[in-house]
């Protein structure tokens, strides 16, 4: 990750098409270099480094880098929520997408959102709900994770024709799902 200044100027421009840790870098003018942590390629080790940079920086410039740039490796959710929301900082950085699937399962595009229903539609037109059943206390349904969970009816999703394809860590025989 390359954390620039923007109100200090560089001596010399990178040249063309250089990046510094991948990135677009060498597109971004008018900023120093003012950290740099050196990593194995490891996504965990990478991510500490970013947060271990940017605090560094504040602490020994107090300066707060305003648009820090970095490869994929520093585009998964939990660091750009900690850049965004805790640290009023712009990353630019592509977003570590894996919603799309290359091992023959189904991936998130594969099943049609519905706004008004406030539920997915599966590939076999099933609905996926994050709630079956109205309760008296009503639940937000969001994890501690963060996210809110959508799922299928079971009857419908254990006779699925796909769904070794939609979910392969559940293949229960469909006498299995009976009582669950």
């Amino acid at each position: 990750m390359v954390l620039q200044h923007e109100g200090a100027r560089r001596r010399r421009q990178p040249e063309q098409g250089h990046s510094h840790g991948g990135g677009d870098a060498g597109q971004h003018r008018g900023g120093i270099i003012v950290d740099v942590e050196a990593t194995p390629t490891v996504r965990t080790a990478e991510v500490k480094a970013a947060r271990t940079m940017i605090e560094r920086v504040e602490e020994r410039f107090d300066l707060k880098p305003e648009r820090p740039i970095g490869d994929v490796a520093y585009g998964n959710a939990e660091l750009l929520g900690w850049m965004v929301n805790d640290k009023g900082i712009e990353p630019h950085v592509p977003v570590w997408d894996k919603t799309q699937r290359n091992d023959g399962t189904l991936s998130s595009s594969d099943f049609e959102w519905d706004e008004q229903a406030n539920e997915y539609r599966c590939p076999q037109g099933q609905p996926l709900r994050s709630e079956w059943r109205i309760f008296k206390r009503p639940r937000t349904r969001i994890t501690k994770a963060n996210t809110i969970i959508y799922h299928a009816n079971q009857a419908a999703c254990s006779k699925c024709p796909m769904k070794s394809r939609c979910c392969p860590n559940t293949e229960l025989a469909p006498e299995n799902w009976t009582g669950r």
